[in-house]
């Protein structure tokens, strides 16, 4: 599997390699949450979380119409129990790829409307340390591909805001968790259209490319 996959990255890189304009994208951010609990004058410290994500995104347009990219993810956790008598420290991270294509099919104006396919392949880890004990968590891997709908808004010749609906969605998703002698396969694949929540914003994820 994982062969297949580098070969994909590898055509994919070839393909980007031909004339069309690079386009970029993507999310970064770094988030921490903590606080303190008193009860009768005692004072306790709450569990403490500091995350980091890092997830670009960058392609080629090969057409006004078909677009073709790669998008990369890392993802790093810590948190600390502050429990007492003994603190527990957990860590956990994850780094994937996501090669994808979008196609748009119809235009007005500054409007279009496009079917996005992207495919995805992530690892993750995590251990926990209380004292001078260490357990390592399990490894899962992550295989998907997902299929949905559009519609985008050009700002200008250079940027592009995009919203992704919910409302349309094809997919299958396998998660494999092995530790040590175990081993756990879990699919989930389906075909769902929910025309209810079209215009809420839990149906509707806005983002933004940038062309170069």
């Amino acid at each position: 599997m994982r062969k297949s996959f580098y070969l994909m990255i590898v055509l994919l890189s070839v393909t980007l390699a031909s004339n069309g304009q690079l386009f970029v994208g993507g999310s970064l951010g770094v988030n921490a949450s903590s606080g303190k609990t008193e009860i009768d004058g005692d004072t306790e410290k709450d569990p403490s979380t500091v995350s980091f994500y890092f997830n670009p995104q960058a392609g080629y347009m090969l057409s006004d119409d078909f677009w073709v990219g790669l998008g990369l993810t890392l993802n790093v956790s810590s948190t600390n129990s502050h429990s007492e008598p003994d603190e527990v420290k957990t860590s956990a991270s994850s780094f994937g790829f996501a090669p994808f294509a979008r196609y748009y099919f119809f235009r007005a104006n500054k409007f279009s409307f496009y079917a996005h396919a992207q495919a995805g392949l992530e690892f993750g880890s995590s251990k926990s340390k209380s004292g001078d004990v260490t357990i390592n968590g399990p490894k899962v891997t992550e295989i998907g591909l997902n299929v949905f709908p559009g519609i985008a808004f050009d700002i200008s010749d250079k940027v592009q805001l995009f919203a992704s609906v919910n409302a349309f969605s094809l997919g299958i998703n396998t998660e494999i968790e092995k530790q040590d002698d175990y081993k756990e396969v879990s699919t989930d694949a389906g075909f769902n259209v929910n025309m209810n929540n079209i215009l809420t914003t839990g149906a509707i994820t806005v983002g933004a490319y940038f062309k170069l």
